[in-house]
């Protein structure tokens, strides 16, 4: 333990593995919404929920793809800033 100094980013660097580690499996799950989407006739979605309501789920899921990638972005960062000054 005497080579990694300072031991508080040793959480920190834990954490933000987990945080960029959860996004894969999210994004998993994102895609399937998106496909699910995309497979269904557009006019049977205006049928069943109403007019609008392929164009907001839509816009719900690339936001949530959005907000996830910058989690991605910010866990590996810092994760890799810490290892890396870790040693």
């Amino acid at each position: 333990m005497k080579y990694n100094n300072p031991v508080w980013l040793i959480p920190v660097a834990c954490i933000c593995s987990a945080a960029a580690g959860f996004t894969q499996p999210y994004m998993g799950i994102i895609f399937a919404k998106i496909m699910n989407l995309l497979t269904v006739p557009t006019d049977m979605w205006t049928e069943i929920k109403g007019p609008d309501f392929l164009e907001d789920e839509t816009n719900y899921w690339v936001i949530q793809t959005v907000v996830v990638s910058f989690v991605c972005l910010f866990g590996m960062t810092f994760r890799g800033a810490a290892f890396g000054f870790i040693g």
